[in-house]
């Protein structure tokens, strides 16, 4: 993989990952602190895993 393709996967995750922090911080606000915590992890690990099937199919 070159250096480009590594930045832009990179910069997509990054994205991704801001996405997925402020969709779970909104959809956890009527929520207790635990179970926000447990959602924004699970989001967060499951956006990391289809990255890295994205990478590994590229």
């Amino acid at each position: 993989m070159d250096r480009t393709r590594a930045v832009q996967i990179l910069g997509l995750w990054h994205r991704a990952k801001g996405v997925v922090v402020h969709a779970a911080g909104i959809a956890a606000q009527s929520c207790d602190r635990a179970r926000r915590r447990v959602l924004l992890s699970s989001y967060t690990g499951a956006a990391m895993a289809h990255l890295i099937r994205w990478v590994a199919l590229a």
